[in-house]
């Protein structure tokens, strides 16, 4: 049973990180949304979560000017929703 987990910020009160970092397992999804494209910039934190995959939406990387290790484009974001069987929104 995999999960979609969407982040949409940088950052997060330490209790709420912890939480969502212990949710993820491996096979789940990481969808970066919004301001949460900037944790791109800390490869460090994101290849800690080994086993998930990982994409962010097109758009937001596009506002930031940054290139992810997958992008994920609108339509790409509701078949995420559909093929996963639990979707979290941290």
């Amino acid at each position: 049973m995999a999960t979609l987990h969407t982040l949409n910020k940088a950052e997060y009160p330490a209790a709420v990180e912890r939480d969502w970092r212990c949710a993820v397992k491996p096979g789940d999804t990481i969808l970066l949304i919004e301001e949460a494209v900037l944790r791109l910039l800390n490869p460090e934190a994101i290849n800690q979560l080994s086993g998930a995959n990982l994409t962010a939406r097109q758009a937001d990387l596009q506002a930031y000017g940054l290139q992810p290790p997958s992008v994920c484009d609108d339509t790409a974001w509701v078949e995420l929703c559909v093929s996963h069987d639990k979707l979290i929104n941290w």
